[in-house]
C-alpha cells in the first residue's frame, strides 16, 4: 500500500492497527495533551495541520493468522494488518478523543452526517455479530494497557482478560480520556462537529510504510514520538525482543521467551505505578538493578570507570546494556563467557521482575511484608534517599536487606544506615575524608556480586560511627559550613525537619500527622515555600526592625538564616503571610493559616509570647539538643553550639548554664 500523506479518514481504510509488544505503553501526560489541544485549537477550519510520521509495518500472514479476533477482518474484508512502528501515541490519543466526541453524542445526533454507530465502526469497533467484533486500533498483545483501552477507554467488555492490572501506562490512558472528557464538555453541538471535521478531515498524517528488508526492530531505536524520547528501560525491551529475533533457536523456545521478556516488563510497569499517588522512575529502576545484577563484572572489568565509586553509574549504565551487554556482536561471539544467548535473556528478565517487587516494597513500605519497627526504619530512609546525592548505594543496600533473614539483624541494619547517611549529610567535607572514609560503593557493590555479606558492609559502617562519635573534638564538624551559607540550602533540610515533627508528634502522643512528607518535600517556589522562616527575609514590618536594633546587616543575615528560625509548615504560606508581624503569624480564630493551626512544629513556635533573636538562638540550640539525642552526638560547650548555628556573637540565653 503506498505511502504519502492521508487524513486520519483515509488512514483508517481498510486498515487494522496493532501496537507490536516491542513497544512502549501509552505515556503522553498532561504537557503533551495540552499541547495537541492547541494545535487542534489554533488550526482554521479551511486548513490541514501536518502532524508528523507515521510508520507502519505490514503484518505477514503467519504472524496475523494468530489474531483470532481479527482473523474474519483480514481474510473476508480484505483489512490490511499493519504494525505502528512509530506514532502510536498520537494514534491511540486520537482515538481516545474520537471514544470521547461518541460519547457526548445523543443517539440521534449526526456529525458530518455521520451517526454514533457509523462513526465508531470507522474508528474504533467494527462488528462482527452482535456479541463479536474488532477493534481497528490496539494492542497486539495481551497486557494491562489493552484492557485498559478495550473496557476503562472505550468501554467494551472483554472476557479474555482480566481487569484491575494499574501500571504508568494505564494511568496515563485514563487521564487522557478525563482531559478530553473535561474539554468536550464544554463545546456546544456545532463546536463539537467542528472538532470531528478537524480530527478526522485535517490532521495530515506522512505515511511510511517500512520495507521487508529494513530491520523493524532497528528503526524503532532511532525514533521518537513528538519529541517525548524513549526511556532506556523502553528501548532495552526492544533490544531484547529484537535479539530473540537472531538467535536462530526453535520458534518454540523464542515464542517462551518473547512472552517471558513481556510478562517481565508488565510486571515492572505493574509495580512502578502501583502506588496511585506516586510513579516510580523507570530509568532509575533499571539503573539500580544494573548495578545488582551485574556488579561481579563491574567489579571485575569496569571499576575504573567508577573510580571507587558509584557517582559515574548514570553515564555507564545504559552504554553497558545497550552497547555492550545486549547486542548483536554477543550472540554472534566466539567466546561462550560472553555469549547472548535465550538462557541468560530469560534469567536477566526473571530478575528484572523479581526485583522490581523489592524495589516497590522498599519506597513504599506501608505496603510491604516488613514488621511495623522495619517499616518505620525504611520510611526514614526512604525520606533520607529523596534528599540525598548518594541514593544509589541507599537502594541497593535496601534491595540487599531481603537476603538477610533474621528480623533483629535487618532492623540494626536499617538503624546503622540512617545514622551513617545522615552523619555523612552534616559533617563537613575535611571529616569526611579524613574520619568517615569509606569506599562504600565498592563495598556494596562487592556485596551485591556476593564476595561479602551486608552484615559485613554494616560492621564497617558501624566500626566508623563509633570512631566518630569517640572523638569529642569531631562535633565541631558537625554543620559546620552552614552558618555561613544558611542553613536553608542545607540538601536534607527537609530530612531533619520533618524528623523533628515526628519527634514533637510522639512526644504529643497524637496519631495523626499534620504534614504530608510527599508534598513537604516539593519545590514549589519562592512564593510556596514548606520550610519557613519566622523571622522574614526582607524584616520590613516595624515589629521586626524593632527586634533586630543595635544588630549589623550581616548579623541580621546571620540570624535571619539560622537553624532556629526555620519552622516545617503544614501548608506553604504565600510570602504576603510570610512577612506579617509575629502574633498575626500565630493567627488567631479568624485567620486559620497560621502557626496554632498548623504543623506540630508550627505550634510549638506559637507557644512563644514573641520572637527575635534570643528565641531564634534558643529554638536553634533546641534543635542541635535534638540532633545530639536522635543520633548521639556529643556536642561540645554552649559557646561551640552557638557557633554552628552563626550566632556566636550573641550571649547565651538567661536559661543556659
Amino acid at each position: 500500500m503506498e505511502s504519502g500523506l492521508k487524513s486520519l479518514s483515509k488512514l483508517f481504510t481498510e486498515r487494522l492497527l496493532r501496537i507490536p509488544d516491542y513497544q512502549r505503553g501509552y505515556s503522553w501526560t498532561s504537557k503533551q495533551l495540552n499541547e495537541f489541544w492547541s494545535d487542534i485549537e489554533q488550526l482554521e477550519t479551511d486548513h490541514h495541520h501536518y502532524f508528523g510520521v507515521l510508520t507502519l509495518e505490514v503484518v505477514q500472514p503467519k504472524v496475523s493468522k494468530q489474531w483470532a479476533d481479527d482473523e474474519w477482518l483480514i481474510g473476508a474484508k480484505n483489512f490490511i494488518p499493519f504494525h505502528v512502528v512509530d506514532g502510536q501515541q498520537r494514534l491511540t490519543t486520537i482515538v481516545i478523543l474520537l471514544q470521547c466526541i461518541t460519547e457526548e453524542m445523543k443517539s440521534e445526533d449526526k456529525l458530518n452526517y455521520s451517526t454514533k454507530d457509523e462513526i465508531q465502526s470507522k474508528y474504533i469497533f467494527i462488528h462482527k455479530s452482535i456479541t463479536e467484533g474488532s477493534f481497528l486500533f490496539g494492542y497486539e498483545k495481551d497486557n494491562p494497557s489493552y484492557e485498559c483501552l478495550k473496557s476503562k477507554i472505550l468501554h467494551r467488555s472483554s472476557s479474555r482478560y482480566t481487569t484491575g492490572e494499574s501500571t504508568i501506562y494505564t494511568k496515563n490512558l485514563i487521564s487522557a480520556k478525563k482531559f478530553f472528557k473535561d474539554k468536550i464538555s464544554k463545546l456546544e453541538k456545532s463546536e463539537l462537529e467542528n472538532l470531528f471535521t478537524k480530527v478526522t478531515q485535517h490532521l495530515l498524517f506522512n505515511v511510511f510504510n517500512i520495507e521487508k528488508e529494513v530491520d523493524v526492530h532497528v528503526a524503532f531505536e532511532t525514533m521518537n514520538n513528538r519529541g517525548l524520547q524513549l526511556s532506556n528501560l523502553e528501548l532495552l525491551k526492544n533490544r531484547l525482543i529484537y535479539l530473540t529475533t537472531r538467535l536462530g533457536e526453535s520458534s518454540n523456545n523464542i515464542e517462551t521467551l518473547r512472552r517471558t521478556i513481556n510478562d517481565s516488563w508488565k510486571t515492572v510497569y505493574y509495580y512502578l505505578g502501583k502506588n496511585p499517588g506516586v510513579s516510580l522512575s523507570d530509568d532509575y529502576f533499571l539503573q539500580v538493578h544494573f548495578l545488582i545484577y551485574f556488579a561481579k563484572d563491574l567489579l571485575d572489568e569496569h571499576l575504573t570507570q567508577f573510580e571507587n565509586s558509584l557517582h559515574n553509574v548514570n553515564g555507564l549504565y545504559k552504554s553497558f546494556l545497550l552497547e555492550d551487554r545486549f547486542t548483536l556482536r554477543r550472540i554472534n561471539s566466539t567466546q561462550p563467557e560472553e555469549r547472548v544467548t535465550s538462557t541468560r535473556l530469560y534469567h536477566y528478565a526473571m530478575d528484572l521482575k523479581r526485583v522490581v517487587e523489592i524495589y516497590y516494597q522498599t519506597n513504599f513500605p506501608a505496603d510491604s511484608p516488613f514488621t511495623a519497627d522495619e517499616k518505620l526504619w525504611l520510611s526514614r530512609l526512604r525520606r533520607l534517599i529523596q534528599t540525598s546525592h548518594t541514593r544509589e548505594i541507599f537502594v541497593l543496600l535496601l534491595l540487599l536487606l531481603p537476603k538477610q533473614q533474621d528480623e533483629s539483624a535487618r532492623l540494626a541494619i536499617l538503624q546503622s544506615l540512617e545514622s551513617y547517611f545522615f552523619l555523612t549529610s552534616v559533617v563537613t567535607y575535611r571529616v569526611k575524608k579524613k574520619n568517615l572514609t569509606l569506599q562504600i560503593g565498592q563495598e556494596v557493590l562487592c556485596c551485591a556480586a556476593g564476595r561479602t555479606s551486608l552484615v559485613e558492609v554494616v560492621a564497617k559502617i558501624d566500626s566508623q560511627i563509633r570512631a566518630f562519635k569517640a572523638d569529642p573534638s569531631q562535633a565541631e564538624a558537625v554543620l559546620e559550613g552552614l552558618a555561613e551559607r544558611g542553613f536553608y540550602d542545607w540538601r536534607e533540610l527537609r530530612y531533619f525537619m520533618y524528623e523533628y515533627e515526628c519527634h514533637l508528634k510522639f512526644k504529643s502522643r497524637r496519631k495523626s500527622d499534620k504534614i504530608d512528607w510527599d508534598t513537604f518535600i516539593e519545590d514549589n517556589g519562592e512564593d510556596h515555600e514548606s520550610i519557613e522562616h519566622i523571622l522574614p527575609q526582607t524584616p520590613s514590618d516595624p515589629y521586626w526592625k524593632d527586634r533586630l536594633k543595635g544588630y549589623t546587616p550581616t548579623q541580621i543575615k546571620k540570624i535571619t538564616n539560622s537553624l532556629g528560625n526555620l519552622v516545617a509548615t503544614s501548608s506553604p504560606r504565600n510570602s504576603s503571610l510570610r512577612n506579617r508581624p509575629f502574633h498575626e503569624k500565630v493567627g488567631n480564630p479568624d485567620r486559620k493559616i497560621a502557626y496554632k493551626f498548623g504543623s506540630y512544629s508550627e505550634i510549638e513556635v506559637a507557644l512563644s509570647p514573641d520572637w527575635g533573636p534570643e528565641q531564634i538562638l534558643d529554638r536553634g540550640l533546641t534543635l542541635i539538643d535534638f540532633i545530639s539525642e536522635r543520633w548521639g552526638i556529643r556536642f561540645a560547650s554552649d559557646k561551640a553550639k552557638r557557633k554552628q548555628l552563626g550566632l556566636e556573637f550573641m550571649s547565651p540565653p538567661a536559661t543556659s548554664t
